[in-house]
């Protein structure tokens, strides 16, 4: 009798737990095709005052270094001329999608912003203006430091009639050089029905 019982509650059991993985399956599906995410890379740089080193740009794309790491390989470094640096980051959109929300991700390394401020700004193009994304606020000296900045105005303001997004990153003098491990753009359609792709404000960071 106690045998019959058992087996009885295993295949309830069992059934419960087939029946939670099959709505959560469902939800991770659901939740999968509610959006679509992009990231873009980096394909073309201007450097206006200073310059970067020779690495390829594909070194921007990934996320590689941490603490005090110093693999010369994976990023690029970033010199001020004998005043500042000023460097364009062109990325391009994939064309035919209505976004949603748009991201930075950001790892680098500097001197200390009491000393040297780097910071990035990103264009908008409808209304004329660099827009501050952050900056080395936060960052001890000669660490890497990750940040992700989230754009809460309208995406479409940061794309220009050739596709075009452009992040510019600059200094406030010529102390030193700063090195750039990561620097990638998330794009998010958004199909629920949730999104506005328009808000107040400007930019904010984490990290």
């Amino acid at each position: 009798m106690i045998c019959k019982l058992n087996q009885k509650y295993y295949f309830s059991l069992n059934f419960m737990t087939k029946s939670v993985l099959r709505v959560l399956s469902l939800l991770l599906l659901t939740v999968s095709m509610s959006s679509y995410a992009v990231n873009l890379s980096v394909y073309k740089v201007v450097v206006p005052k200073g310059a970067v080193s020779d690495q390829p740009l594909s070194v921007l794309d990934t996320f590689d270094q941490v603490g005090e790491e110093d693999n010369w390989s994976v990023y690029l470094e970033a010199s001020p001329s004998e005043k500042k640096f000023v460097g364009l980051f062109y990325f391009k959109q994939p064309v035919g999608k209505s976004w949603e929300k748009l991201k930075v991700y950001v790892n680098t390394l500097s001197e200390e912003s009491s000393s040297q401020r780097w910071k990035f700004q990103i264009r908008d193009f409808l209304n004329e203006k660099w827009v501050t994304l952050g900056d080395n606020r936060n960052a001890s000296g000669w660490v890497w430091h990750d940040q992700v900045f989230h754009i809460d105005a309208d995406v479409s303001n940061f794309i220009n009639e050739k596709n075009n997004i452009k992040i510019r990153y600059l200094s406030n003098n010529n102390t030193d050089v700063s090195n750039i491990d990561q620097l990638v753009v998330e794009l998010i359609e958004d199909f629920s029905g949730t999104g506005s792709g328009s808000g107040s404000g400007s930019g904010s960071g984490s990290g």
